[in-house]
């Protein structure tokens, strides 16, 4: 994890306040690798996930008003299959949920399944083709509603030269999206010639634009070392270009993946993640802000007020912003010589919320500062879930330690790291 010598040399950048938020209601398991989602500002909605222990196919509501949890009875949950690393979505009223894996056995899923958040009924819309029809079976992808159409970014074994597509959710066809990445000269170059997929990548959107932080993917030079990305990407939506943002130099995250991230107006921000070794996992806590607007933008280090209750390191952690709030859910801990499941629930105010009286947003922001007591317990485990999700597909992590960095010059514009 990120060392409190950094912290203090980097210097405050903002006064942060997360806060825990104590556990009221059935609330979930301990667990990694699950969905959050934001509905209608009112609720967040989390399926799936799991452990080396336990895979769910269950769905839990947590409710923003009365900050309680409750598991949620649905219809045909039979034809849902437990999953970790999936993608879920909100379109009208209905979450749709995409992909993932079955940790115990290396099967992938490419299945469409849909929830009715006003009946509680699933249904399964079909299973995505393989290419040219469709993307196929996918894992450690992110999944984005913009207008009537869900767009699907990178992943895991991806069986198509297409990193982005669209399924429209009017007639729920697959669309492959020719996106181009915009080099900082100007010119452009064809997207999957420029850069490989990056599996377990963080992304949040904001207004057209979509922000993709990290992730890894396998070198082709040897087909088995694990590549892992610190660059910050943005991807227009109306053009479908991709452009690597030009950040100042000096301190930035780690390369890592499994992170997560939030975006308010211009302004990214990541929080925790790992990257993996053969022989250990290097966890983080360190929360970082990029403001894209700046001339440059630089990475900053966000700190904590002394009595605020951060999360600690992890990684696999569900999140969603809501009220103008990053929730961040659960996830992979690290505890002394092994790792636990995390079944907390953090939140960090990103800025008044619409949705809150006046009144609401300052008792947010106070019960921020405040001390918490954390009672809950953990799930010991023996090793790391989402490092068995790369057993489990036959990837193996080199243990090299040093620095790949591609040269400034070609068209991947991708800052790597080999571990």
């Amino acid at each position: 994890m990120m060392s409190t010598f950094l912290k203090r040399t980097l210097g405050p950048t903002c006064c942060a306040s997360w806060a825990h938020v104590p556990p009221k209601g059935a609330r979930p398991p301990a667990a990694c690798c699950h969905s959050l989602t934001n509905y209608k500002n009112q609720s967040l909605i989390l399926f799936g996930g799991g452990s080396t222990e336990l895979i769910s196919n269950r769905v839990y509501v947590f409710d923003l008003q009365t900050e309680a949890w409750r598991e949620v009875p649905t219809i045909n949950s039979e034809i849902v299959q437990p999953r970790v690393s999936h993608s879920a979505v909100i379109y009208e009223d209905k979450l749709i949920v995409y992909g993932g894996q079955d940790l115990h056995n290396p099967i992938l899923y490419g299945d469409v399944l849909e929830l009715d958040l006003k009946t509680w009924v699933w249904s399964a819309v079909h299973t995505a083709p393989s290419e040219p029809e469709g993307p196929g079976e996918r894992r450690l992808h992110s999944a984005h509603v913009h207008g009537s159409r869900m767009y699907v970014v990178m992943g895991d074994f991806c069986h198509t030269s297409t990193v982005v597509w669209y399924l429209d959710l009017t007639d729920y066809t697959w669309h492959p999206v020719p996106s181009v990445l915009r080099s900082h000269s100007g010119s452009a170059h064809p997207f999957e010639m420029a850069m490989v997929p990056l599996s377990g990548h963080c992304a949040a959107v904001e207004g057209d634009t979509l922000y993709l932080f990290g992730g890894y993917a396998v070198s082709e030079a040897t087909g088995s070392n694990v590549l892992y990305s610190s660059s910050l990407f943005q991807f227009d939506f109306e053009s479908a270009e991709w452009a690597e943002v030009a950040v100042a130099s000096g301190p930035r995250p780690y390369p890592r993946y499994a992170s997560s991230m939030a975006v308010r107006d211009g302004k990214v921000y990541i929080f925790g993640g790992d990257a993996n070794r053969s022989t250990m996992t290097a966890y983080f806590d360190d929360f970082w802000v990029l403001d894209t607007r700046a001339a440059p933008p630089r990475w900053r280090v966000v700190t904590y007020r002394p009595q605020c209750r951060a999360p600690t390191a992890r990684s696999g952690h569900s999140y969603a912003v809501a009220r103008n709030t990053l929730y961040i859910m659960g996830g992979e801990v690290p505890v002394a010589d092994d790792v636990q499941y995390s079944a907390q629930l953090y939140r960090y105010p990103l800025g008044l919320s619409m949705d809150l009286s006046l009144r609401q947003n300052a008792a947010l922001q106070i019960a921020a500062s405040l001390p918490t007591r954390d009672t809950a317990s953990l799930l010991p485990l023996s090793y790391g879930a989402r490092q068995a999700l790369q057993w489990a597909m036959g990837t193996v992590v080199s243990s090299s330690s040093d620095d790949f960095s591609l040269s400034q010059d070609t068209p991947t514009k991708c800052d790597l790291l080999l571990l």
